[in-house]
């Protein structure tokens, strides 16, 4: 199994209705990472493990954004 490492880059995106968080995760994730969001339907476009804190879920298998959220 091969190292795994973290990177996060935030820049702001003031309206993802018209600049799609897809063209941005496309744009910053390497096509083999694993990306794990919430639920905002800003992502759908993207692949990834997701949590939906709208109904109390913080954790789903391997999917959780505890680490994000103190970033």
């Amino acid at each position: 199994q091969q190292p795994r490492s973290t990177l996060v880059v935030a820049e702001h995106v003031p309206d993802t209705a018209t600049v799609p968080l897809s063209e941005f995760v496309a744009g910053n994730v390497t096509p083999r990472s694993t990306l794990t969001t919430d639920g905002s339907a800003g992502y759908r476009r993207s692949p990834r493990l997701t949590v939906n804190h709208g109904v109390g879920e913080y954790v789903r298998g391997p999917a959780h954004t505890n680490g994000i959220e103190s970033f």
